[in-house]
């Protein structure tokens, strides 16, 4: 199981997909830049978008995450905070789960793991995956039964939405029947779904797996 999870899949799940061959309308003007790499543009059709409405968190988000990475611009954390903190108050998840992990992040100038923790349940409880994946390893952390068995709930809404460690995961957690009853055909099944979706530990396990027949058929090809 790995460490907290954001980076490119934040911005996957941040940007909505343009139908092939569709015109882009002002709205699609800031997420069609930024998925071409146009970034200083993606930056200035965002603030165009909030100057035209004080409530566009979407926008905000991505402006957020512009200025996080420095994409066309320089990195600024004070402004990427800020776009953040603006979009989480309108109600934006991915702007609330980006500013958990900032808030996690020793170098973003203002760590505050309580208030992060408090983010990061709230982008969970709305269903976000990467808030439910890295909201699973902190309560494994915890060692206890209820937070075990509230992990393994929050790693399958992250599995369903094809986050591979996720999957890895709940495999572990069949194996040593943490949070879930033991099963090595659950961990089979778990980790034939992570090693399917390229995750490498878990490919050498299942690839074990296969060999020795453990919660699946044995192969020794």
């Amino acid at each position: 199981m790995r460490g907290l999870r954001r980076g490119a899949l934040l911005a996957a799940l941040l940007l909505p997909a343009l139908p092939a061959g569709a015109a882009q309308t002002f709205e699609d003007l800031a997420y069609g830049a930024y998925q071409a790499g146009h970034y200083k543009r993606a930056q200035v059709e965002a603030l165009k978008r909030v100057e035209a409405d004080h409530g566009d968190a979407a926008a905000m988000t991505l402006l957020g995450e512009i200025y996080r990475q420095g994409l066309g611009v320089a990195p600024d954390q004070k402004a990427a905070t800020e776009w953040y903190e603006q979009a989480d108050a309108r109600g934006d998840v991915n702007a609330t789960f980006a500013l958990a992990t900032e808030l996690l992040d020793p170098s973003s100038g203002k760590p505050d793991a309580v208030r992060a923790g408090q983010l990061l349940e709230k982008a969970a409880a709305a269903g976000h995956p990467l808030a439910n994946y890295n909201l699973a390893l902190a309560l494994l952390a915890t060692g206890k039964e209820a937070d075990d068995r509230r992990a393994v709930a929050c790693l399958e809404i992250a599995a369903r939405a094809q986050i591979a460690d996720a999957m890895q995961a709940l495999g572990v957690l069949a194996k040593q029947g943490r949070g879930m009853p033991q099963s090595d055909e659950a961990a089979a099944r778990w980790m034939g779904k992570a090693a399917a979706a390229g995750n490498v530990p878990a490919e050498v396990e299942y690839a074990i797996m296969l060999f020795n027949g453990t919660g699946v058929a044995k192969d020794e090809v």
